[in-house]
């Protein structure tokens, strides 16, 4: 049983150290989405974000704005 609560425990830590990973990345990827944002609507005043579709890496549009 102990052997179990161990291995639990172990995972549990993987996933947290995953999560803090992404939550870094999705902060990069904020900011730089922002920069191109504000570069887009120095050539195009009229530009507005939701004009763009969201694609996900497999083609599916699936964005929340």
């Amino acid at each position: 049983m102990a052997a179990i609560v161990a291995e639990l425990k172990a995972r549990l830590a993987e996933i947290t150290a995953k999560v803090q990973e992404l939550r870094a990345e999705i902060a990069a990827l904020e900011g730089q989405r922002t920069a191109f944002e504000t570069v887009i609507r120095s050539y195009d005043p009229t530009y507005h974000p939701s004009s763009i579709a969201c694609k996900a890496r497999c083609g599916i549009a699936r964005c929340r704005q």
